[in-house]
């Protein structure tokens, strides 16, 4: 399964030798921008935002992360931090809630989640205006639920939890994170 908070289209490009591939696109092309191609299975026509429940990630011959159809049993997440153009902004993952009733202590990403790919973006011509990130991450242990704290290039934090069952809420504010953590 793959969440994503951002919907993405398939682009297709033919080569020379006749070979057309179909791919999505993370990050941007261009000075201060870093941009990834990951291949995607013929039949897919689009990622959603949200739960895209019959999508999966391989791997492609070379052991890069392919876009896939089917469920493999693994959680995998399609993260942007592009927001609205602002001066100075800066969107990435800010990291994972240590504590679920603290906005303070994060503890690293890389203890839930393992980076398959990641990527950015730049506002400016140059780039040095403000950048956003985008991430492909594969979920290392669900044995008990946890918070990502996403910080886009514009507004306040977000919150993205998953559950042990895999189910996944989104939350646009701290306030509507806490009414959810105090419903549970």
């Amino acid at each position: 399964m793959l969440y994503s908070n951002v919907s993405k289209g398939i682009f297709q490009k033919e080569y020379n030798w006749g070979k057309k591939l179909q791919y999505i696109q993370i990050g941007e092309e261009g000075i201060g921008r870093k941009f990834s191609n990951i291949p995607a299975e013929a039949g897919i026509e689009s990622i959603k935002t949200g739960m895209n429940e019959n999508i999966s990630v391989g791997s492609a011959r070379k052991g890069r992360p392919k876009i896939i159809q089917g469920d493999d049993k693994n959680l995998y997440l399609l993260i942007s931090t592009q927001g609205r153009y602002s001066r100075r902004a800066n969107g990435r993952i800010i990291g994972v809630l240590a504590d679920e009733t603290s906005d303070e202590k994060t503890d690293s990403v890389e203890e839930k989640m393992e980076i398959l790919d990641m990527a950015y973006g730049a506002y400016g011509d140059a780039g040095r205006v403000g950048n956003w990130e985008e991430y492909l991450l594969k979920v290392k242990d669900l044995s008990a639920p946890f918070t990502i704290k996403i910080k886009p290039s514009r507004g306040a934090c977000h919150y993205l939890r998953i559950e042990t069952n895999k189910q996944i809420y989104y939350f646009h504010t701290w306030e509507e994170y806490l009414a959810y953590i105090d419903h549970e």
